[in-house]
């Protein structure tokens, strides 16, 4: 017999290397190790060694003298770990009872009987525990940690909490996707909380309750700030001018939904709420039930009714509005309205004398028959009538393009007898044209500016 040697292990697939010559009947070899290893004789083949296990392995008289141990990565174990092998060598007839045996591992415990494994190489394995249907449900490595429970009647798992070194900022994640977290006892967070893509839900017995007047508050993906205030019918929160993307929700009993103060228009957007219109209430008498918007200076005065398809408003002076949809639109105009005007107080039609006026901010006026396609645009026009004289007749036109004086486009000749020989325009101008003909009679002309 002759000793192997104490042998370290450096790296997984890295062998281990004997030379113990010939002629030998038996190699016993100890692994010293957590670590799966292959141990390979010159000549006549290899075999496996497990982690702790002291093995007797015949080589007979083909073995050569080489002996190489590899300790090789398993499922288990996918970092190197500590450890080492020794062994003998064993001449014909000297061992007399060959065989395999576990080892004993020696675990060290402090006073105060805690496991301690420090030192390690981070994602090494400490603890591994699971089921004959599930293997390694609780994982503890030493830098992270998983723990997963198995459905009684599936035997399905379910991870329920998991420490990850990778979750920044969500090192801890509690349940799984598909599954839900109950909280039997009160839930206090004391930094800001958001949803990812989620909602909150409550049941028949289950309710979202804010105390001490808090609001419950939401951003959008601007990161604006947007405010529910939740009352009750014997509460009410005046809003200060100002206030954007503010709504109030309350108990149907209370008339008075929303009430605005501070003499500002509140929302912006669609509709805006003028300083007048200081309150809005249900109309529960209605067959429909109606929205109103209702003057705070004079009592039970609707200046604006939403409700059943229809928005009705007292007077188109008490509205402004962006862009409005509903099945009806209407509108009052009083005597005293003389033009419907926009914000900036630009005319668009005018009733101010027997006629009525449209009115274009600048520009010229165009027809779209189909509401697509124009079918005839028009800036200017002018006419007047006159007498040819057998030649060269200078007209003045007058044509004016928003007050200042243009060449027409096109000038329409309308003899008013039956006109004899050859007549023709030329030289359209700023202030006059020239018809030319070769007798005389009268006419109507139109010049117009397209």
């Amino acid at each position: 017999m002759i000793p192997l040697g104490i042998k370290n292990f450096i790296s997984y697939n890295v062998p281990l290397q004997y030379t113990v010559g010939v002629p030998w009947e038996y190699i016993r070899i100890r692994n010293e190790s957590d670590n799966e290893c292959v141990v390979t004789f010159s000549g006549t083949g290899s075999a496996s060694l497990a982690a702790w296990v002291q093995d007797d392995f015949y080589v007979g008289s083909l073995f050569t003298g080489q002996i190489t141990v590899t300790a090789v990565p398993t499922a288990n174990n996918t970092i190197l770990q500590g450890g080492y092998i020794q062994g003998n060598a064993y001449a014909r007839g000297e061992l007399k009872q060959p065989g395999s045996i576990m080892l004993v591992r020696v675990i060290s415990l402090n006073q105060n009987q805690t496991l301690s494994n420090e030192g390690q190489p981070a994602g090494t394995i400490v603890i591994d525990v699971g089921t004959g249907a599930n293997t390694q449900m609780t994982e503890i490595w030493n830098d992270h940690f998983i723990f997963r429970v198995q459905d009684a009647s599936t035997n399905v798992q379910h991870q329920v909490m998991f420490g990850n070194t990778g979750g920044s900022p969500d090192y801890l994640q509690l349940g799984a996707a598909g599954d839900e977290v109950l909280v039997n006892g009160a839930f206090k967070v004391v930094q800001a909380t958001h949803l990812d893509n989620g909602t909150i839900n409550t049941d028949t017995t289950g309710a979202i309750i804010m105390t001490n007047n808090k609001a419950l508050q939401w951003k959008n993906n601007a990161l604006t700030t947007r405010t529910v205030l939740f009352m009750d019918n014997s509460n009410q929160t005046d809003l200060v001018a100002g206030d954007s993307g503010v709504v109030q929700i309350q108990d149907n009993a209370f008339v008075n939904m929303i009430k605005i103060t501070g003499g500002s228009s509140v929302f912006s957007g669609n509709i805006v709420i003028p300083n007048s219109l200081t309150y809005m209430a249900e109309d529960t008498s209605a067959v429909n039930r109606k929205l109103l918007w209702l003057d705070a200076g004079v009592p039970n005065n609707t200046v604006i009714s939403a409700g059943g398809g229809n928005i009705a408003f007292k007077s188109v002076a008490d509205v402004l509005w962006g862009n409005m949809k509903a099945g009806v639109f209407q509108y009052g105009v009083s005597t005293a309205t003389t033009s419907l005007q926009t914000t900036d107080n630009k005319s668009l039609i005018d009733f101010t004398t027997l006629d009525t006026y449209l009115k274009a901010i600048n520009g010229k006026f165009n027809f779209q028959g189909d509401g697509t396609n124009t079918d005839w645009s028009r800036s200017a026009e002018s006419r007047g009538t006159g007498t040819t004289n057998s030649g060269a007749l200078v007209v003045t036109h007058n044509l004016k393009q928003h007050n200042v004086a243009v060449t027409p486009d096109i000038v329409i000749i309308t003899p008013t007898g039956l006109p004899n020989g050859v007549w023709y325009v030329t030289a359209k101008g700023t202030t006059t044209f020239t018809l030319n003909t070769t007798t005389n009679w009268t006419f109507d002309w139109m010049a117009i500016k397209t």
